[in-house]
């Protein structure tokens, strides 16, 4: 699932910036700006009845500027972020981010964003059994 998600955002951030721009999925010993790094942060599953299963995915994408400590580069760049993030296509579908924020800090912007959804699990099985009840009424 992470996956899948994580392949939309980098689809999404290369329309937008372009083959410039380097989207790297994992840290790399030498990290030179323009480029972005996506990872996700604290995946959580929570079941709810009849087999869902309601998943929360927020993501912290880090934009290193190509000019180092670059306030104002990394400003505009979290602004277009905001506008392509907002939907993302995975599973066929089209996926809605949220409780988008940003910080940038010593010169490197962090961009937040919750991709969550419903999925269904395995159904559960029943394990309750019958109960026979007889009752008797005074009077």
């Amino acid at each position: 699932m992470v996956d899948a998600i994580t392949e939309g955002i980098a689809l999404a951030l290369q329309k937008v910036f372009g083959e410039n721009y380097r989207i790297l999925l994992e840290e790399e010993q030498d990290m030179y700006g323009p480029c972005f790094l996506i990872s996700c942060k604290n995946p959580s599953v929570k079941q709810f009845p009849c087999g869902r299963l309601f998943r929360k995915n927020t993501f912290c994408i880090r934009y290193f500027p190509k000019a180092e400590n670059s306030r104002t580069e990394c400003s505009r760049a979290a602004e277009q972020m905001f506008s392509c993030l907002k939907y993302i296509e995975a599973f066929d579908s089209l996926m809605r981010g949220t409780q988008m924020q940003y910080e940038i800090q010593e010169g490197v912007l962090r961009f937040f964003v919750s991709y969550d959804c419903f999925t269904y699990g395995k159904k559960e099985e029943s394990f309750m059994g019958t109960i026979d009840s007889r009752t008797n009424v005074k009077g």
